[in-house]
């Protein structure tokens, strides 16, 4: 989703472009609570606003907690350190800021003066895209460079899991439900491979399922970028906008949550690349941005997967969110 995208060795210009476009586009969007000209003190990268003297260690995995120039696990310098996802806390006045090359995650105190940052986690390399759980308690974000999703504790401050799922995990703002045999589980898709990796997400009613791969659902292709369900839909959605196969590029997939495994997989377009999908605030409709210069947003009866309109017109249409899916976290 972010800048920079991983996986650029093999991706062509075009595609570059559009993984930058849809970083920008996820930064703007992320947070749920109105931002001032402030948080630019925290976004430029390399400075250290708010900075608290020393970077005492807690357990090995917090710091107080300054913005960091080197990784969190071998020290090494880094040029910038970029700002990967911002999302705001349900239980404090803090924002959980990723910072992508480093490997932390950042608690920044917004009802302060200067926004200082509180406490550093050793989340993964590289940090990127992800949500929070069910709950609001626990953000899980993906970690490319080590094919991971990082679990943390917003409330206790403190990383609480490391997922293997699979190569360059992509979950966009991610996917959560409740399965029929394991409970409220979430879920990520891959740029690297054709996968749909489901964990267990719920330490207190079940907590042998927690932070576990509970389900692997093969995919047609690898390229995905995002992940999407609705609190009253059936089905989750994959797209796989990054495929080096064109007519895979243009489909999307629904699982179903009931049966546990695809329903059907069908194109939205003769061209483009479909990618982002967002409900209405009912989850009644499902919308998917169809990437080209001749763009359009797609729209179908999620429950039929009956197309029921096309705004057209529009040249690369991506990210499209609705305010109150936005606000509440639904996803």
């Amino acid at each position: 989703m972010f800048e920079g995208a991983d996986g650029e060795e093999h991706q062509g210009e075009e595609l570059q472009t559009f993984q930058r476009g849809v970083g920008r586009m996820h930064r703007r969007v992320a947070q749920r609570r109105p931002v001032d000209h402030r948080l630019n003190t925290l976004i430029q990268f390399g400075q250290q606003p708010g900075a608290l003297d020393g970077d005492a260690r807690d357990e090995g995995r917090a710091h107080n907690a300054k913005y960091p120039t080197e990784t969190y696990d071998t020290g090494e310098e880094l040029a910038e350190v970029r700002v990967a996802a911002i999302v705001a806390s349900q239980d404090a006045p803090q924002w959980v800021v990723a910072l992508k090359e480093s490997g932390f995650i950042a608690l920044v105190d917004y009802s302060a003066e200067d926004f200082p940052i509180t406490k550093m986690i050793e989340a993964q390399r590289f940090l990127h895209d992800g949500g929070f759980d069910h709950t609001g308690r626990y953000f899980a974000i993906a970690a490319n460079d080590r094919n991971q999703i990082v679990i943390v504790d917003v409330k206790e401050g403190k990383r609480v899991a490391r997922i293997d799922t699979g190569i360059k995990p992509h979950p966009g703002r991610g996917a959560n439900w409740e399965d029929p045999e394991f409970g409220h589980v979430m879920a990520t898709t891959h740029i690297g491979e054709g996968k749909l990796t489901i964990y267990g997400s719920d330490p207190v009613n079940r907590p042998e399922h927690a932070w576990k791969v509970v389900r692997e659902v093969e995919l047609p292709s690898a390229g995905t970028l995002f992940v999407k369900t609705h609190p009253k839909s059936p089905w989750v959605w994959t797209d796989a906008t990054v495929s080096t196969d064109p007519e895979a590029s243009r489909t999307i997939c629904a699982y179903s949550k009931a049966e546990a495994k695809l329903e059907k997989c069908f194109p939205i377009s003769d061209h483009g690349r479909a990618t982002h999908f967002e409900y209405n605030k009912q989850g009644t409709q499902l919308w998917i941005s169809n990437w080209d210069k001749d763009g359009e947003v797609v729209i179908y009866d999620d429950k039929t997967f009956e197309e029921v309109g096309r705004v057209t017109g529009l040249e690369t249409p991506t990210g499209k969110f609705n305010v109150n899916n936005t606000a509440k976290d639904v996803y």
